[in-house]
């Protein structure tokens, strides 16, 4: 049997502070979140703490809604292995400079035939309950979504999981999928 590189689903780790957009104009961007590049008209937003106080850890991965918000230093750090996979959209958290994750690969890897799928009754994805991945198409993948799951969902690889944990960027929450 063939031993394939990790596949990961992330979130941010719940120790650390949660914030949102600071209106609910600004707060339909979560929905431009679907694989499309949105470096051209972004401009750099302030976001609002909603959870956890000024003491909480300091994470280089924080929530943003169900957005992952990356610390200067996560960015420096995962820039060059993402490359063209991924943009890093500016916004002002707490005064500092941070950055929102926005995947802008979509490939269409996922074994449907394979995985475990919960469909909506037009027949659309509802949840992936296991997943099985079309190989050959990840080859060179580092970040991706899946077009039966556009929104904020998004995958990393094995590079970007021991990047991450090479260079001890905190706040990371890797749950391996594939």
């Amino acid at each position: 049997m063939m031993t394939h590189p990790g596949i990961y689903s992330l979130r941010a780790d719940s120790r650390g502070a949660w914030f949102a957009f600071g209106n609910d104009e600004v707060a339909k961007l979560y929905a431009r979140f679907n694989g499309q590049s949105l470096a051209e008209s972004w401009r750099e937003l302030p976001v609002v703490r909603v959870e956890g106080d000024e003491k909480a850890a300091k994470f280089d991965c924080a929530a943003l809604g169900t957005l992952v918000l990356l610390s200067a230093r996560a960015r420096e750090h995962l820039d060059e292995v993402l490359g063209a996979t991924c943009e890093f959209l500016p916004v002002l958290a707490d005064s500092e400079r941070m950055f929102v994750m926005n995947v802008t690969t979509v490939i269409n890897a996922l074994d449907e035939e394979r995985s475990s799928i919960r469909r909506f009754a037009d027949g659309g994805v509802r949840e992936v309950q296991r997943y099985s991945f079309r190989w050959a198409l990840l080859e060179e993948a580092r970040a991706f979504r899946l077009p039966q799951l556009l929104g904020p969902s998004f995958f990393l690889t094995q590079t970007v999981h021991d990047t991450v944990e090479r260079e001890g960027l905190s706040g990371f929450v890797f749950e391996r999928v594939g």
